[in-house]
């Protein structure tokens, strides 16, 4: 019984590591994005002379 409850508590915890660092993964992807993403939106605001 105790190990069967161990085993599941080990797995809950592992697959909460696995979501977590998706997480995290997906939160450097935007970042990144985003990063590369602003210089090209201030070029494109520049206002032009007439």
């Amino acid at each position: 019984m105790l190990s069967l409850a161990t085993i599941k508590a080990l797995q809950i915890y592992g697959i909460s590591i696995v979501i977590a660092m998706i997480i995290a993964v997906l939160i450097k992807v935007l970042v990144v994005l985003t990063s590369r993403v602003k210089p090209v939106a201030k070029v494109v605001a520049v206002p032009r002379k007439a």
